[in-house]
Order: C-alpha cells, then sequence, then structure tokens
C-alpha cells in the first residue's frame, strides 16, 4: 500500500514537471513569436522612416535652391508700368520708395504716394495701426486694398513709412514743396522681408535632421521591456477626450506618451517608442500621427485577438480621421476609442484576485 502510494506521489510530480515543461515550451514559443512580429513591425517602421526622411531631403533640397535661385529675399526693382497694367483683382505686394515730392498726407491718418497710370493710379496707404497696403485710387478715395507691403527703412527720410504727418509737413516746408500733393513715384521694390519662408525652411530642414537621426536609432538591435506596474493603470476614455480637449491638446501628448509605452512593454513590441513619435511628429509637421495612432490601433487589434477578442480597431481609427476632414471633432473618436480597447487589454492581462 505504501508503495503505491508513493508511485502516485511519484506519478503526480511527474505530471506537474511534464506540465511545466509544457508550459515553459509554450512560453518560449509564444516569446519567439513575439520576437518575430516585434522584429517585422520595427522593419516595417524603419523602412517608413526612410521614406519619409528621403522625402523630406527633397523637400528642403528643393526650398533652399528656390529661394536661392528666384531671390525670393526681395529687394529687386518692379517696374511702374508693370503696376499699371495689374488688373484690380490682382494682388500687388511691393514696397514703395518715394522721392520727397511724391508723399501727400491724408486726412484719415494715413499717407499715399500715388503712381499714376493711364487708366488708374496705385497708391501706398499707411493706417492708424503702421500697417502699409498698396490701395487703388479713384476719384481721391481707395476703392480697393491689394495687398500688404513692408515699410522701406525707418530711417530713410523718404520713406512713407519713416516720418509721421509733423515730419513730413515740415520736410515739404523745408523743400518749399507747398502741400505735398500731386507728385511721382521714383521707384517701387519687393518687399525685402521673408522670414516666414525662412521659418518654415529652418524647421523642414531641423525635421529632416531629426528624420535621419530616428532612422539611425532605429537601425540598433534592441529588446523588449517588461511591463511595469504602471502599465497596468486604466484610464476612463470619456475623461480622456475631455482632458485632451480643455487643455487644447497637451494633455493628449502625455497620454500618448503613457498608452504608446505601456503598449510596447504589454506586447513585446520594439517599434512603440513615445517620445519618438514626438520628434517624428514635430519632424513631419504632425502627419506622423495619423501613422503613430494607426500603428496603435494595429498592436492593439493583434494583442486582442491573440486573447479571443476580436475588435476592428484599424477600420475604426482610418475611419474617424477620414471624418475628421468633414468634421474636426470626429478625431476624438481615435483617442476614446485606443483608450477603451487598452483598458480591455489591461483588463484581459490582469490576473483576478
Amino acid at each position: 500500500m505504501t508503495a503505491y502510494r508513493d508511485d502516485k506521489e511519484a506519478l503526480r510530480a511527474r505530471v506537474r514537471q511534464l506540465e511545466d515543461q509544457v508550459q515553459r515550451l509554450r512560453s518560449d514559443r509564444m516569446q519567439s513569436i513575439r520576437t518575430e512580429k516585434g522584429a517585422a513591425h520595427a522593419r516595417t517602421q524603419k523602412i517608413l522612416t526612410a521614406i519619409v526622411a528621403s522625402i523630406g531631403t527633397l523637400v528642403a533640397f528643393a526650398c533652399g535652391l528656390g529661394m536661392l535661385t528666384t531671390g525670393y529675399a526681395g529687394g529687386h526693382p518692379i517696374s511702374t508700368e508693370l503696376l499699371d497694367q495689374q488688373p484690380a483683382h490682382r494682388q500687388v505686394e511691393v514696397t514703395v520708395r518715394v522721392a520727397p515730392r511724391t508723399i501727400r498726407y491724408l486726412d484719415h491718418g494715413g499717407w499715399v504716394a500715388p503712381v499714376v497710370g493711364a487708366e488708374r493710379t496705385v497708391v501706398l496707404v499707411r493706417d492708424w495701426y503702421d500697417r502699409d497696403f498698396v490701395a487703388e485710387l479713384e476719384a481721391g478715395e481707395p476703392t480697393e486694398v491689394l495687398g500688404s507691403v513692408d515699410v522701406v527703412d525707418p530711417m530713410d527720410p523718404y520713406a512713407p513709412g519713416g516720418l509721421d504727418p509733423a515730419e513730413l509737413d515740415a520736410l515739404g516746408a523745408q523743400l518749399g514743396a507747398g502741400d505735398l500733393a500731386g507728385w511721382r513715384i521714383l521707384e517701387a521694390r519687393e518687399p525685402p522681408s521673408f522670414w516666414p519662408f525662412q521659418l518654415l525652411l529652418a524647421q523642414t530642414v531641423l525635421g529632416v535632421l531629426f528624420l535621419w537621426l530616428a532612422l539611425l536609432f532605429q537601425m540598433r538591435d534592441r529588446e523588449a521591456a517588461m511591463p511595469e506596474e504602471r502599465d497596468f493603470g486604466e484610464l476612463d476614455p470619456t475623461l480622456t477626450v475631455f482632458l485632451i480637449v480643455i487643455t487644447c491638446g497637451l494633455f493628449g501628448v502625455y497620454w500618448h506618451w503613457r498608452l504608446t509605452g505601456g503598449l510596447g512593454r504589454l506586447t513585446g513590441r520594439v517599434d512603440l517608442i513615445p517620445w519618438l513619435d514626438l520628434l517624428m511628429v514635430f519632424a513631419t509637421f504632425g502627419l506622423w500621427n495619423f501613422w503613430a495612432q494607426y500603428r496603435n490601433a494595429s498592436a492593439l487589434e493583434e494583442a486582442l485577438d491573440e486573447r479571443g477578442r476580436h475588435d476592428a480597431l484599424r477600420g475604426a481609427v482610418a475611419t474617424a480621421w477620414v471624418l475628421s476632414l468633414f468634421c474636426g471633432p470626429a478625431a476624438l473618436f481615435v483617442p476614446w476609442k485606443l483608450q477603451d480597447a487598452y483598458n480591455e487589454l489591461v483588463r484581459d492581462l490582469t490576473p483576478p484576485i
């Protein structure tokens, strides 16, 4: 009887040992599959980053070359006859340099420098807020504003932008010019300032550098990080959307960082890198955000499918982005849906108490 009991205990011990081995083999196999999938996803992101970096490089080169070859910086003379031939509906953006005898002060608080043509008169008008406009003058009054104009040089006594009404009257008296009316244009030039274009070019070049740095970082082999306790925390989807709205999107940055990092550790995917996503979003003027959200939806959908929970997250996210083109608030469905799916994954991974 004792021998039988001993054999039974030995058999149970052997069964437990075999179960442990099977569980370990199954775990190793799942880890191998996860590693292979993670490597495949990482390759996809590397290829996409390389494509975006190449396109960004070409765009930056084209912008720089265009600035050098077209003389976008301005400062080139424009024929006054060409200005006179412009139809009234076209935008005319010029800085007008005038001789002293071409300036006339207007009662409504501006200056006018007329360019007299055969059919119409183009004038430079400065308003109360120190903004200059090229306007069309008919019967002594501006009837249409055609475009904004930069002041030539505040230190130039012959520039309308460099004089106030008192100085203008004093200059007229000094030159014996009387009321300064009826004088002619001396020269017209393109606006010398193009800082918005410079800023755009600088951000493009900086973004391209970030893209190549991101690609170099992704070329390194990395191991999947282990889940942390904070990764099993849940957020209410509705509260998440509310916080994103009232913080004008700032909470969305933290939310994306938290969800992407936690999802990468829970699923073992090495291509989910929060700080790299934020860098890429800046470098691509926000376009990378569409891919990042779609990729997170794909990772969540894959993880839930492995656990028998099927949810078409990728289709839902893509549909929300398309609808947001016609109705902007539809984009808020994306964080709501992703956070809801993340909560479901966390509940499935959390062992019952």
